[in-house]
Parts: structure tokens; sequence; C-alpha cells
């Protein structure tokens, strides 16, 4: 159990740390690399999921679009299976959405999320 609870500490943390980098590339208009994007927070590719997955949570709640879906996949180009995000349409809100109106998300804001699970 406390293994669980710190890995999902590290988890929120690295969401923490993705959240600029995906306001920027949104604010640029740029897709990001799983392979690009794993290294500056300490995993591998596969290792993505969990801190993306509280970051697409975070945007759900706040009904925000879906930031998450800036990363993708080199080889396909897409986000994986676990992005909510519907298509090019859903970029498009991305790219176009005044990211910097919102408040990143805390570290409490992720830790709630999941405790309303």
């Amino acid at each position: 159990m406390q293994q669980q609870k710190e890995q999902m500490s590290r988890s929120v943390l690295r969401g923490l740390q993705l959240w600029p980098l995906l306001v920027h590339a949104a604010r640029h208009k740029q897709l990001l690399y799983y392979s690009d994007i794993a290294p500056l927070v300490g995993v591998p590719d596969r290792g993505l999921s969990a801190p993306l997955g509280y970051l697409q949570r975070f945007c759900e709640s706040k009904q925000l679009p879906y930031l998450t879906a800036l990363v993708v996949s080199k080889a396909k180009g897409e986000p994986s299976h676990g992005c909510n995000a519907k298509g090019p349409a859903d970029l498009v809100g991305v790219f176009n959405y005044d990211w910097f109106q919102v408040p990143a998300p805390t570290l409490e804001d992720l830790h709630d999320l999941d405790e309303s699970a």
C-alpha cells in the first residue's frame, strides 16, 4: 500500500512537471512525442500514462480541452488509447484555447482527483 502511494505521488509530481511544457506546446501549436518528453521527467515512454492521466482528469474536471492530446507517438502521430481526445477537432480546441488564463494544477488538485475517482 505504501509503495502504491509513493508511485502515485511520483506520477502526480511528474504530471505537474509536464503541465508547463504542454501549455507551451499548445501556445506554439506543436505536438510532442512520448519519446522526447519521457526523459525530461525521468520515465520510459510507457511511464507517461499515469502522469498524463492525472492531467487528463484535471482537464475533464475543469471542462478544459484535453491538453494531453498534444503528446503523440512518433510512429503513429496519435495519442495513446488512454487519451480521450477524439481527433483533429480536439487538437484545434487545444491549440486555440487560452491556456495562460488557466491556473496550473497544484499537488492538491491532482491528489484530490485521485481521491474522488
